[in-house]
């Protein structure tokens, strides 16, 4: 992992070093501990030490290239008071995760792609939380892969329509 930035274009680079920490294999904090204790002369590791000193202090992690994607599009956009992989915890008890909430206006923006939720297990799995959600006073918003990919205007777009939308609402007392 630590030699992986001498052979990988830094973008990509970036991507493997937010997906490590996702999947729950190491930490950033492990990492760093053992770049300083092999040292930074091979070629790549300074590389890696940029790309994890970049990524420390973060809570959670984006689990895919596309909520990465998503997290820096909203980032683009200055917007304050979002939280990625935010956690929810449910009145049966349960635990749910949004990929990006803007907690105060209770909005949750979740990436979906075709090829992981397709199958009908994972479809109805995804109904059954996206009700508990909405039960708890949740608007959902979803942003595909696709057009994260080929048309990030648009994803902002619909993310700034959403926000100015709630926030009338509330204003208007709804």
């Amino acid at each position: 992992m630590l030699d992986l930035p001498a052979v990988l274009v830094p973008q990509l680079a970036g991507k493997v070093t937010d997906h490590v920490p996702a999947l729950r294999r190491t930490t950033l904090k492990y990492l760093a501990e053992r770049l300083e204790a092999i040292g930074p002369n091979e070629a790549g590791r300074e590389i890696a030490a940029q790309l994890i000193a970049e990524r420390q202090g973060r809570k959670n992690h984006p689990d895919s290239w596309y909520q990465a994607r998503l997290v820096d599009i909203v980032r683009q956009l200055a917007l304050e008071g979002w939280v990625q992989e935010y956690e929810i915890l449910l009145p049966d008890g349960t635990r749910r995760r949004i990929d990006l909430a803007f907690v105060l206006i209770r909005l949750a923006i979740e990436v979906v792609s075709y090829l992981h939720h397709s199958q009908l297990v994972d479809w109805s799995a995804d109904q059954v939380r996206n009700n508990q959600l909405m039960r708890q006073h949740w608007w959902l918003l979803y942003i595909t892969t696709y057009d994260i990919e080929h048309n990030p205007e648009a994803v902002w777009r619909e993310i700034l329509q959403t926000i100015e939308d709630l926030c009338a609402r509330a204003v208007a007392g709804a």
